[in-house]
């Protein structure tokens, strides 16, 4: 009888702890799954950027930081840019030159708010 409660005891102990580890593999799971959709994101909103900044650059060079803007293939997710202006710096010295730094940031929100970032420098090259 002893030996029927010790193997049940121990049986339980090591489903618990595969149980555990099932959970926390599958949130990590998702946790990378929710990282990758977000530079995915970023990467999209970057390319466009540099799109505008190569075929459009006068409006490209008036922009304003955006807030809250959504895609709507990544539901769930929102996106900041924000455009830093670095006049004066080694790369930006010059008549009529204009340089940027520009930081995507990408959040969401599954059980905890999180976020990433991405940034570029941007020069017009005059």
């Amino acid at each position: 009888m002893v030996e029927l409660i010790f193997s049940l005891g121990v049986l339980v102990l090591v489903l618990g702890g595969v149980v555990t580890l099932l959970v926390r593999s599958m949130s990590s799971r998702s946790e990378g799954f929710d990282r990758k959709k977000a530079s995915e994101l970023a990467e999209i909103v970057m390319e466009e950027l540099v799109a505008e900044e190569r075929n459009t650059p006068d409006i490209f060079w008036q922009r304003e930081n955006l807030s809250e803007q959504t895609n709507t293939d990544f539901d769930g997710y929102e996106y900041n840019v924000g455009f830093s202006g670095v006049d004066g710096t080694a790369d930006c010295v010059g008549v009529g030159r204009r340089c940027f730094y520009v930081e995507v940031v990408v959040n969401w929100t599954r059980d905890e708010e999180k976020s990433i970032s991405f940034s570029r420098y941007f020069t017009d090259g005059n």
